[in-house]
């Protein structure tokens, strides 16, 4: 059968197979004695083998105090006394090797025999020994060189508790394996994944046809604060949190008969956790097998399935406030705060000035959206509307929806300025602070359209004519920064600033004619313009033309052509071209049809000004 750690055994000296080696007295005291007493299946005399990492290589401990056998005085002689001693994990006084002799049937059952080599001896090996050379109620057990097979060295492993996987060499059948593990704060409320929990208790669940388990649990917490778990605990019994047998409990007993909800099995007892202060997170392994008491030939000893395990998460529930807005250097700020200490944290946000912006960062912090993916530069103290959803590492996720102040400055007001000075058509905008950072604002139908300026204060640029613009400038300081967002009066107001979002509809010109007269504009793309996905006016692509038919309406329209002239020759406008980029057009030629005294055509061109 090979020696299982899942399972216990007695453990029988061939010289006399009616004694069994005990802790003396049942002692939970280090150097308790370890002997030979009459079989009496007290857990004095039931031990567990627990694989060290080295093949055939164990640490044998009693199955009820969970101590291991031991040669506490470290001395490789004959004669060393046996002895319990508190499990380490590590000494070689607690390691043997278990060195498989023969098969022995005894009672009718075979049993497998082994010599326990102490990893304290190399040359000659030593091994366990019942001292004396004869095996008698009350003898020591020691440890002596070896003899290969000698009987006073020779130990049956005799199962008390089997390890049921795949049968046991008897009739009976296999016991069965637990699948379909979750947990819930309340038997019968099945939960998933990652739980926000402060305090409270979690109760393991699982799928399995049958009555009695053995359960057990461990736990590792995180510290607030911190971005690791810790080591796992200890196995602990799911009944009384006892450590006995590696939490499986009492040896020989189930620890959990568990009550049915709609064919899943539900302990009655279950873990606490606690994540309100020190810990943010706790998490919690459980492990299940199926039991029974009357197992194997002559239903003398018990048994137990398969194990089966699975871990669930609790973490400190989050808690949002509500984020800021604030205009900075390098776009518009949204920054939160929660009580979540740990990074790693998905962070979303979407507004009715810009749209979805995602972002992974700390638990305090902010996402910058960026100047150019704003609708338009809001005011200091304009209110957006704004989604934010915060999702930590492991899922939880919180929300707020609904209005936010944007603000100009960062804990401070504002003191920066700006300035225009005008020569012909183009301007120089100067700001209070030489290092800050500007934008032109250029109006379109459906947003603004952003241009960064170059270089540092001042900048002098061609700004759209015949319109009022906007300057946004923002400065790093050694508070925070400051922003302004200043609008300045319309260079020209001769020229036409023209904006559409429809391609088929007669649009006015902004502006006026002689103080009265107003003009009808409809306009047309060559065959080689680019698609608009009819969001703007058609322009075509740069060193090509688009024409224009312009109407004059009304009759005030003079008998001499000065009028007309002025018009045809001052038309300068915006457009946005269908590959992204802005260029200023101006009026390249036109006809007059002077029977109706109406302007029949008009063609613009593009000239240097691009962004």
């Amino acid at each position: 059968m090979a020696i299982s750690a899942s399972a216990t055994y007695e453990i029988l000296p061939l010289e006399d197979v009616t004694l069994a080696a005990e802790v003396a007295g049942n002692s939970t005291a280090n150097r308790a004695t370890v002997r030979l007493w009459s079989r009496n299946d007290s857990n004095a005399q039931k031990w567990q083998f627990v694989a060290s990492g080295t093949q055939n290589v164990w640490y044998i401990k009693d199955a009820e105090t969970g101590k291991a056998v031991d040669v506490p005085s470290g001395m490789d002689a004959n004669g060393e006394d046996v002895a319990m001693y508190t499990y380490n994990g590590a000494d070689n006084g607690q390691k043997w090797t278990a060195e498989y002799v023969s098969t022995q049937t005894i009672n009718g059952t075979a049993y497998e025999t082994y010599q326990f080599v102490t990893a304290l001896s190399s040359s000659p090996e030593r091994v366990m020994d019942v001292k004396g050379n004869g095996a008698y109620i009350k003898s020591n057990v020691q440890i002596w060189q070896k003899v290969a097979g000698h009987p006073s060295q020779t130990f049956a492993l005799v199962p008390t508790e089997w390890n049921a996987i795949g049968g046991t060499g008897n009739e009976q059948p296999v016991l069965p394996m637990a699948t379909g593990g979750t947990f819930g704060t309340a038997a019968g409320t099945p939960m998933d994944g990652t739980v926000a929990i402060s305090n409270g208790t979690v109760y393991p669940a699982w799928t399995c046809d049958w009555d009695k388990y053995q359960v057990r649990y461990r736990t590792r917490t995180r510290t607030a604060g911190e971005s690791a778990l810790s080591d796992w605990s200890y196995w602990k019994s799911i009944s009384n949190g006892a450590t006995t047998f590696d939490g499986w409990g009492t040896v020989g007993a189930s620890n959990c008969t568990p009550t049915d909800y709609d064919g899943v099995k539900w302990s009655a007892s279950g873990v606490a956790v606690d994540n309100r202060s020190s810990y943010d997170c706790t998490e919690v392994e459980f492990s299940v097998r199926a039991w029974t008491a009357n197992w194997g030939e002559g239903s003398t000893a018990s048994a137990h399935g398969g194990e089966y395990s699975w871990a669930v998460s609790t973490v400190r529930p989050i808690a949002l406030q509500i984020p800021t807005a604030t205009m900075a250097p390098d776009g518009l700020r949204i920054g939160w705060n929660t009580d979540w200490a740990r990074g790693g944290n998905a962070v979303s946000a979407d507004s009715n000035i810009f749209g979805n912006v995602h972002t992974v960062g700390d638990p305090d912090g902010y996402m910058t959206v960026p100047i150019t993916s704003l609708a338009h530069v809001p005011d200091d103290g304009e209110v957006i509307e704004l989604t934010f959803t915060f999702t930590t590492s492991e899922g939880l996720t919180d929300e707020y929806s609904g209005p936010v102040e944007v603000s100009y400055s960062s804990g401070h007001g504002s003191t920066l300025t700006l300035t225009q000075a005008v020569i012909g058509t183009y301007t120089t905008v100067t700001a209070s602070d030489a290092n800050a950072s500007a934008w032109l604002v250029v109006p379109r139908g459906h947003g603004n359209r952003f241009v960064q300026l170059d270089g540092a204060s001042p900048w002098t640029f061609p700004p759209p004519l015949g319109v009022p613009y906007t300057v946004f400038a923002s400065v790093e300081t050694q508070g925070g920064w400051e922003s302004v967002a200043t609008t300045f009066p319309a260079i020209d107001d001769r020229n036409y600033h023209i904006t559409s979002q429809s391609l088929e509809y007669d649009l006015p010109i902004i502006g006026n004619v002689n103080g009265a007269q107003d003009f009808a504009l409809k306009y047309s793309r060559d065959v080689e313009s680019s698609e608009t996905y009819n969001r703007e006016r058609p322009v075509n692509i740069l060193g090509r033309v688009t024409s224009a038919d312009w109407t004059l309406k009304g009759a005030a329209l003079p008998d001499t052509y000065d009028l007309c002239d002025w018009a045809l020759h001052a038309g300068h406008a915006y457009f946005r071209a269908p590959n992204g980029f802005w260029a200023q057009v101006s009026v390249s030629g036109g006809s007059i049809d002077h029977t109706n005294k109406n302007y029949a055509k008009v063609e613009f061109s593009c000239i240097e000004e691009v962004w």
